[in-house]
């Protein structure tokens, strides 16, 4: 272990941390800041995503994970008009996309990319 201290302290202020939270612990918001700020510097330092293993590895999990940020973007009513949708796996990306009934000629479909290695947006759009 690199840092045995930083770690036991790290646990320690957790369990310690906002004991006003109906007898729960939870981590302090200094101590949260503290921790985002590391891995920004480090992103490797005690981090289970390595961006080279397959983090995202299940389409029930990309699905419900697309569905969050499309409706937080676009609504909920536009994106679920769009089902069933078409999902991809090629080269560590998910791929989803919306689509249209047949008799719709001009209208567009949203697109999301998310690197199943970290979980990151690599493209979002929506068609017009």
């Amino acid at each position: 272990m690199k840092h045995p201290f930083l770690i036991g302290t790290a646990v320690l202020c957790f369990f310690l941390a906002d004991a006003q939270n109906k007898g729960r612990s939870a981590l302090s918001e200094e101590l949260a800041l503290a921790t985002l700020e590391k891995s920004l510097k480090d992103s490797t330092a005690f981090n289970v995503i390595d961006n080279k293993s397959v983090f995202l590895k299940d389409s029930s999990t990309v699905l419900k994970l697309a569905e969050a940020i499309l409706f937080s973007v676009y609504g909920e009513a536009l994106i679920v008009k769009q089902k069933p949708y078409k999902l991809y796996h090629p080269k560590n990306y998910w791929i989803i996309t919306g689509t249209l009934p047949g008799n719709v000629m001009f209208a567009g479909v949203f697109y999301i990319a998310i690197d199943d290695r970290n979980g990151k947006i690599v493209r979002l759009v929506h068609g017009k």
